[in-house]
């Protein structure tokens, strides 16, 4: 054994606790974010051809997430993983009460109109995963919480962000790559935007099939923005 693997072998034995706690944490914080964005594509029922795109849409911001949460201290980062979790599974339950009573989902800014929906049934499955989901949420805050506050120096700060620019970036470019290219017609004359996968993700006219293609994390930071442009533009007309 070299000098080397004797050092590596002696990290491993004093830290062991250390490191399975951590790859617990990280399978926590992974299979809690993805098992509700799985369920509501899954309810939609589309057949789509770019299948890794909705995937590796939600993998990137799942990165991020993480990768943000390096940065934070531990009680920081407890609780914007509860609340990131706990926000998941709130709009997944209103996308699929939307599905259920109006046959489609709708954009963040029209949650309110919830109210005026009469049928107010939630399929079973979403149910089930959202509670499994906030069950591996609190175990996994419980490990956070126990796990000992860590100190990064300049070069461990630098190491993470890159990384993490790396995963990010690879997830969403890969996603948008695999939607293929935006279709014009050569005719010139006006096509239908649902038509193609990467027409579909870039118009957005039906949230439904967005929602398929570019899942919940994706789908709901864009309704957010363009929610936040469409006031922004209504507040400067007025004045």
């Amino acid at each position: 054994m070299t000098k080397q693997d004797k050092q590596l072998y002696t990290y491993l034995h004093a830290h062991y606790r250390m490191i399975i706690s951590s790859l617990l944490i990280l399978m926590g914080i992974m299979i809690s974010l993805l098992l509700p964005d799985i369920l509501l594509r899954n309810r939609i029922g589309l057949e789509i051809k770019a299948s890794w795109s909705p995937l590796l849409f939600t993998l990137s911001w799942i990165f991020l997430l993480i990768g943000i949460m390096i940065f934070l201290k531990k009680r920081t980062r407890m609780i914007l993983y509860g609340v990131t979790v706990g926000f998941t599974n709130i709009i997944v339950i209103l996308q699929d009460l939307f599905l259920n009573g109006q046959g489609k989902m709708s954009q963040v800014e029209s949650f309110l109109t919830i109210f005026k929906i009469k049928d107010f049934t939630i399929h079973g499955d979403i149910i089930i995963g959202s509670i499994i989901s906030l069950a591996i949420m609190g175990i996994t805050l419980v490990l956070l919480k126990k796990q000992e506050e860590y100190h990064m120096d300049r070069y461990q700060k630098i190491y993470s962000l890159l990384i993490t620019i790396i995963l990010v970036g690879f997830c969403k470019g890969s996603a948008t790559t695999l939607l293929g290219p935006e279709m014009i017609s050569k005719t010139e004359k006006k096509v239908d935007p649902n038509l193609f996968e990467k027409n579909t993700y870039l118009t957005r006219q039906d949230i439904t099939k967005t929602m398929k293609l570019s899942g919940v994390y994706e789908e709901t930071y864009r309704s957010i923005c363009e929610w936040l442009s469409k006031e922004y533009e209504k507040r400067n007309l007025e004045e």
